[in-house]
């Protein structure tokens, strides 16, 4: 979505994005319902709800405080360049382009950095 210029791009973009949010999201709740006890699941589930959803406004924050404090002055500064502006374009909205190329790369390497890291911890048959 960083390169995309048009709204329809952006669209296909984000529906691309959530096509396969059902089967992460069916894969997680097998290992949870299978894996605690009936008794606990709800205190579970509302934990691991509330840790998911009081985050969002969080990052909504930051994210806007980025692109309007870091993100853009850095394009207004060095957006003429010609690699930053090939790639995020120039003036208004090439910060937040910028941004999403940030959020793009950096959780991409947080998930395989942290998926080689926690392999201890995969899910297995034979735990239950």
């Amino acid at each position: 979505m960083a390169y995309a210029r048009e709204p329809l791009l952006w669209c296909a973009g984000q529906v691309i994005g959530w096509l396969l949010v059902p089967v992460m999201s069916t894969n997680e709740e097998v290992i949870l319902r299978s894996s605690i006890p009936v008794e606990l699941q709800g205190r579970v589930y509302a934990c691991r709800n509330t840790l998911q959803f009081f985050t969002i406004p969080i990052g909504m924050f930051f994210g806007g405080f980025m692109v309007d404090n870091v993100c853009e002055p850095f394009m207004v500064r060095y957006g003429h360049l010609s690699y930053l502006n090939m790639l995020f374009g120039f003036g208004k909205g090439s910060g937040a382009a910028l941004m999403m190329f940030i959020l793009g790369v950096s959780g991409s390497l947080i998930c395989i950095i942290m998926g080689r890291k926690l392999k201890r911890y995969q899910y297995r048959e034979d735990m239950l």
